[in-house]
C-alpha cells in the first residue's frame, strides 16, 4: 500500500491547533515529528508542513471488520465443488458454505451436451445419516499457512437444500457462525478445507 497523501484543505484547525482531541482523534508529538492517531478508523498520520501523509499499515494484508472473504475448490477426488464465503465482524465471523456436484458434461451423437451428476449421488445418501461424522473442516489461515482457527461441519446436520432447474437437489447450504475475534481475523488471507468422508 503506498503512502497517502491528503491534502489538509479541510483539516487546517488540525494545524493552527484550535482542533481538541476527542477520544477517537489524538495529536502527538515524537521529536520532531507530529502525528494525528485516529483510533476509530485504526490510521496514523505524520503532519507534514501543509499535508498528512498516511502510514503504512504493520499488516497492509489486515482484513478490516464487515470484510468477505471467498474460496471454491474441488475436493473428494474431484466429485465435490465447496464454495465458502466468510464475512468477519468485531467478535465473530458468519459463513456460508455450499457444497454441489462437479457436473461432467458429454456430447451425444446427436450434438446434445449431456450433464451427469450422479456422482453426487453418494453425497445425497451420507448426509441421511444424522449420526454420520462425515465432515468439511473450514480452516483460516494466515499468508505464512498457520491454522489460526478451523471449524468442523458435519454434513448430516443443518443444511438447507437448493433445488436446481430439473427439481432434483442442487446444492447443500451450511450456514453459521465462527467464533473467532477481529484480533484474529485480521491476520486471515486464505481458506483451506479438510475433508473426512
Amino acid at each position: 500500500m503506498n503512502n497517502k497523501i491528503v491534502p489538509l484543505l479541510v483539516f487546517p484547525f488540525i494545524i493552527s491547533g484550535c482542533m481538541k482531541e476527542s477520544k477517537d482523534i489524538t495529536i502527538e508529538q515524537v521529536g520532531n515529528t507530529t502525528y494525528l492517531i485516529d483510533q476509530a478508523k485504526k490510521e496514523a498520520f505524520v503532519i507534514s508542513k501543509d499535508k498528512l501523509v498516511q502510514l503504512k499499515k504493520s499488516n497492509p494484508t489486515a482484513l478490516t471488520i464487515g470484510e468477505v472473504i471467498k474460496h471454491k475448490e474441488n475436493i473428494s477426488e474431484n466429485r465435490i465443488e465447496i464454495e465458502t464465503s466468510i464475512k468477519f465482524l468485531e467478535r465473530k465471523a458468519l459463513y456460508i458454505v455450499k457444497i454441489s456436484p462437479v457436473e461432467i458434461k458429454t456430447t451425444n451423437e446427436d450434438g446434445t451436451i449431456k450433464t451427469d451428476r450422479a456422482n453426487f449421488e453418494w453425497y445425497k445418501k451420507e448426509i441421511k445419516d444424522f449420526d454420520s461424522y462425515n465432515k468439511v473442516t473450514i480452516r483460516l489461515m494466515d499468508k505464512d499457512n498457520f491454522n489460526l482457527f478451523e471449524k468442523d461441519i458435519r454434513i448430516s446436520r443443518d443444511y438447507i437444500r437448493w433445488l436446481g432447474y430439473s427439481g432434483e437437489v442442487d446444492t447443500y447450504v451450511y450456514e453459521g457462525t465462527l467464533d473467532i475475534d477481529a484480533d484474529t481475523s485480521k491476520y486471515v488471507t486464505k481458506i483451506d478445507y479438510v475433508w473426512n468422508f
